[in-house]
Order: structure tokens, then C-alpha cells, then sequence
């Protein structure tokens, strides 16, 4: 048996506003999809210039990464799902150039043992409950919802390209959640409009193939939350892209 507690301060609800980001995710994801199976090789590029010196593309790829913190406070694991909403290629030369785009960013982190929770200010802060509380399997956890914008310097080498750059994040809000169970019964509970930093910034390099590619991103402290939250980190990020 599961309990659900949902608390929120009066105003814009987020919850809908997640909705509404998860049906458009879906909707884009469907529509790619069915795209493919309709045109199979090629590629959905909205504008292109001879031989492909300047490129608009929508879509053009989904990936997900595994978080690793580093922070004196807490010592969370999580991951990052993203979506490609549309990316701008330019190269000069055949083979140098770079190319920026919009992706929508999730990164979610997790802890064993810890409870995330907001306090008056909607500020995100981790707490280590006692035992004599009685709390079995306790399990905590925030995330954090961006627009992510990478800028790369691409090196393209027949199917194979590099490249490496910054990125910019807009960090619209975050939630946090704690879990436990108590004499047979699990409980969830959930606070969403965290306060978060607005807007942050990382380094990230790839390996890019034809369907595919790798790719390595590095946060720097104050990447997410505020400094007030006493919750100051850093993460590194290694994960995998998949092209539409």
C-alpha cells in the first residue's frame, strides 16, 4: 500500500506545467518517430545551404548520462534525459566548424538514507533522519528541469566528428521527494517549485558516429541549486546520444 503526499505553495501549479512538458515531450518523440519510419534515411533538416555549410535541424537527438557529485553534504547518484529540439550546424571548411542548439534537460539525483525536502523559502535541503524514528528503506531524491543550449567547436572527419564546448543552462525549477515505509506502508512524499539557480553554465566534449555518440559534460559548483541551500556541488556527466 502506497500514501502520496503532494504539498505546494498558492500559484502557478507546476505539476500541470510538468504535465504540459511531458505531453510536448511525447507528442515531439512520437511525431520523430513516426517521421522515421515514413522516411526512413533521411534526415529531418528543416534548411540547409550548399553542401551543407549552414544546416537548421529539428529533433536530431535524445540522450541520457549517468551524474556523478562531488560535495562535502551529500553524496548522490542520478542520471540526465535530454531531448534535441533543434540544433544549427555551420562549417566554413569541410571539415571545421561549430554548432549550437536547444535541448530540454532533466537530471534527477538519488540518495539512500537521506531526506530531501524544502523549507519556507523553497530552499532544497538534505537531512539525516534518525533511526529511533523507525523509517525503514528511506530513500531521498531531487531533479532539477533546464533548457539546455551547447555551443561546440566540431571537428568532422568523414563519419566520425569531435567536438568540444560550453553550455548554458536556464534551470526553470526543481523538485525534491523522500520515500520510506513504515509498518508495512510506503510513503512518498513530494514538493515541487524548488528554488533553483536560474542559470548556470558547464563544460562538454563529444565523440560523435553516424547513429550515435558519447559524450562528456562537466558542472562546476552552484551548477543547480543556490549556495543558500547548503547543498553546494559540483557533477561530472558521461553519457550517450542516439541520432535521429
Amino acid at each position: 500500500m502506497e500514501n502520496t503526499v503532494s504539498l505546494s505553495k498558492k500559484g502557478l501549479s507546476w505539476p500541470q506545467i510538468k504535465m504540459c512538458m511531458k505531453k510536448i515531450f511525447i507528442i515531439a518523440l512520437c511525431s520523430v518517430l513516426s517521421f522515421q519510419v515514413f522516411a526512413q534515411d533521411e534526415e529531418l533538416v528543416i534548411a540547409s545551404l550548399k553542401d551543407n555549410k549552414v544546416k537548421l535541424e529539428a529533433f536530431d537527438h535524445i540522450g541520457y548520462g549517468y551524474n556523478f557529485v562531488k560535495s562535502d553534504e551529500i553524496d548522490p547518484r542520478g542520471g540526465e534525459i535530454f531531448f534535441n529540439l533543434f540544433n544549427l550546424d555551420f562549417f566554413s571548411e569541410s571539415t571545421v566548424g561549430f554548432q549550437v542548439g536547444i535541448d530540454l534537460l532533466w537530471d534527477y539525483f538519488r540518495q539512500k538514507n537521506v531526506e530531501y525536502f524544502l523549507d519556507s523559502d523553497r530552499n532544497i535541503i538534505a537531512f539525516n533522519p534518525p533511526i529511533e524514528d523507525g523509517w525503514e528503506k528511506l530513500r531521498g531524491g531531487f531533479s532539477t528541469f533546464s533548457f539546455n543550449a551547447p555551443l561546440l567547436v566540431k571537428l568532422r572527419l568523414d563519419k566520425v566528428s569531435f567536438g568540444a564546448g560550453v553550455e548554458g543552462n536556464w534551470n526553470i525549477t526543481g523538485d525534491t521527494y523522500y520515500r520510506f515505509r513504515e509498518s508495512g506502508h510506503r510513503t512518498t512524499v513530494n514538493q515541487n517549485r524548488a528554488k533553483v539557480n536560474p542559470f548556470s553554465y558547464g563544460i562538454i566534449a563529444t565523440l560523435s558516429f553516424d547513429t550515435a555518440g558519447f559524450f562528456f559534460k562537466y558542472h562546476p559548483t552552484s551548477s543547480r541549486l543556490l549556495p543558500e541551500d547548503s547543498l553546494d556541488f559540483s557533477f561530472m556527466t558521461f553519457g550517450v546520444a542516439f541520432n535521429f
